[in-house]
């Protein structure tokens, strides 16, 4: 049980900020207590999610709010809505794509007309009832047992920020849901939350033709990534724009890089023999770089500790 809490947490938070839950993290949830909560009924899982996105604040390394489209919304909960008279080209095309995606899967192999037919009498849940058909499902088959094959079972409730995830027996009806989903995300592009709704609600799930991911790495920032997932149909353009959003929001609007003189600094410094002193580094550098000379020991050794840091561990976040 506390192995499948920690997996859900992990897959959330990567898909909020692109990391798993790390062992200090874990630690310091399981010390506060917060972990027994959820495992005694007092918490939910979101609660937990949300603990951890404060600890990452509180060491400035918060999951930014966009990290993931529309604010964080979870990927289970995007759907097509009608298009006013001015919406764009772009949208009306992601719109008539999400739709025929979605007739093709109602027909696909008559996999979800014959779930929905066996294990729900072809009765149509509402958003809000999702979440509690699936617990009473899963309350109907009970805990899996110990060596009884599982997966995790993808999905999302109103308002929810998070995806939720249940570890299901795949020998149930939950974990045939689980597979028909994984199926029909693979062939349509979709998350396997969004999939677990279409199957319960036929909500059409809107596909993205571009999607921002965010990875900041901790220690070393400079490991940290901004990942676009583009439709080959937008304009170089149209992603430029995207990319020069997503990245003012993660390095900040006072970020500054590293000049080339710094960078240079940080380099040389690295090269230097083992046991040099900073007195005979200095005369190398000025001799190297008469462009960029220092007079002042005590200056340059800190430039050359502070190149470093700054190059492996720059101020983004």
């Amino acid at each position: 049980m506390i192995n499948g809490i920690r997996e859900e947490l992990s897959e959330n938070l990567r898909e909020a900020v692109g990391q798993p839950v790390t062992d200090a993290l874990w630690d310091h949830l399981k010390g506060k207590g917060y972990v027994d909560k959820v495992l005694r009924g007092e918490w939910e899982s979101y609660q937990l999610f949300d603990e951890a996105v404060e600890v990452y604040a509180a060491v400035g390394r918060s999951i930014p709010e966009n990290a993931t489209p529309e604010n964080r919304r979870p990927p289970a909960m995007r759907e097509v809505t009608r298009r006013d008279e001015e919406a764009s080209s772009r949208a009306i095309r992601i719109d008539a794509i999400s739709v025929l995606l979605s007739n093709d899967a109602r027909e696909w192999g008559g996999l979800v007309k014959g779930f929905r037919e066996k294990v729900m009498g072809n009765n149509l849940l509402s958003l809000e009832e999702v979440g509690e058909w699936i617990q009473g499902k899963a309350q109907e088959e009970g805990t899996p047992a110990r060596g009884i094959s599982t997966e995790l079972l993808a999905y999302a409730c109103p308002d929810d920020r998070w995806t939720r995830r249940l570890r299901v027996a795949t020998s149930g009806n939950l974990g045939q849901l689980q597979a028909l989903s994984r199926a029909l995300a693979f062939r349509y592009g979709w998350q396997e939350s969004q999939a677990t709704l279409f199957v319960l609600t036929d909500i059409t799930p809107l596909v993205l033709d571009l999607s921002v991911r965010l990875s900041l790495r901790g220690p070393f920032t400079a490991l940290s990534r901004i990942t676009l997932t583009i439709d080959p149909a937008l304009s170089p353009a149209e992603v430029a724009r995207a990319y020069r959003k997503a990245r003012q929001g993660f390095v900040g609007s006072r970020f500054r890089d590293l000049s080339e003189k710094h960078t240079r600094l940080a380099l040389f410094a690295t090269e230097r023999p083992e046991g040099e002193t900073w007195k005979q580094r200095l005369a190398a550098w000025n001799e190297a770089h008469p462009e960029w000379r220092y007079t002042a020991e005590s200056n340059f050794g800190r430039d050359c500790i502070q190149a470093q840091r700054r190059l492996l561990e720059p101020p983004y976040g």
